[in-house]
Parts: C-alpha cells; structure tokens; sequence
C-alpha cells in the first residue's frame, strides 16, 4: 500500500515508504539555511556581533559548519584590521550542541583567536547549553578568553567596558613603543 505525505510544493507525494522517505530526506536538505542557524550581525566598532541558534545535530554540522566558518573567517578578517577585536555572540537561542556542532564551534573560536580576539562576551542564558559552549571552548586549549552573561543588557555592559580596557591597554603598548 503506498503511503503518501505533502512534498516540499505542498502536493501529495505517493509511493513506497522508500520513496517517500528520500522525497523527506531531500526535501530537508534543500531547506536547510545557514541564517537558521547562524549569521553575522554586524563589525563595526571592533565588535563582532554574532547569533547562533537552533539544534546543531551532527547533519546541520556537516552541512552548515563550512559554511559557517567561511562567513565567520571573512567577518573575522573584516573587524580585525583596526587590531584586537571583542566578539559579541548572541546564543540565547541556541541549544545543547552535538560532538560535531561542538567541533565547528570551537574552529570558529580558534579562528578568533588566530585573528587577534581580545575577548568573547557569550549570552547563554541555559546552564546545559553554557557546558556545551565551555566544552567547545577547552578544545581550543585556551578556553579563558570568554565572558559569558544570561541577558544582552549585561552583555553590552560587558563589551563597553572590555573595549574601554582593550583600548586603554593599546594606549599603554603603544606609549610603550
């Protein structure tokens, strides 16, 4: 008996569970959006303001995390060519993240760090979601580089305050010199 489901154009699809389950499988795969998941809000003023949300299940990861690297690594080169940068990164939509979803996380904070961060200030407002977070962080080997707050208030807070400081010690290198 064939089974039927609504396809990706809103009509019935009809055949074999077989088919019917790669007509799902495909249709995920060609809905499947990176701004769902993440996007770069804005570099100016030495802050790289990110959001990261949603479910990073193991496919999501294989198949957005390039991307997401791609995106991260030109806004990354983008905001630090005044020098040290803070990254502002919006999770309060995220959720707990797979092995792999930790992995891409955590080349994205190397990819920080190799571009000249001078700190992370996270809004993670979830506890289970915070250890996800602080796992991927210690694959970094140098997880101290991070704030992490539970409300954007405090967190833009946070990046006046640590970009008074970043500035403050540039002046100090600089008169140093």
């Amino acid at each position: 008996m064939p089974s039927q489901m609504l396809n990706r154009c809103g009509s019935f699809f009809v055949g074999s569970a077989r088919e019917v389950w790669t007509e799902l499988r495909s249709s995920k795969k060609d809905i499947m959006d990176i701004t769902e998941y993440f996007r770069i809000v804005s570099t100016s003023g030495r802050v790289l303001h990110l959001e990261n949300k949603g479910f990073w299940s193991e496919q999501v990861a294989r198949q957005l995390g390039g991307a997401m690297l791609a995106q991260f690594r030109k806004a990354a080169k983008e905001v630090s060519r005044e020098g040290p940068f803070i990254v502002l990164a919006d999770l309060r939509e995220l959720d707990v993240l797979s092995r792999q979803g930790k992995v891409i996380l955590s080349r994205v904070m190397q990819c920080a760090k190799d571009y000249g961060i001078y700190k992370s200030v996270e809004i993670v407002p979830n506890a289970i979601t915070k250890l996800s977070i602080r796992e991927a962080a210690e694959l970094t080997g140098q997880p101290n580089f991070r704030v992490m707050t539970g409300s954007f208030d405090e967190a833009i807070t946070l990046v006046e305050t640590l970009k008074q400081e970043m500035l403050a010690a540039e002046s100090v290198e600089s008169s140093a010199s």
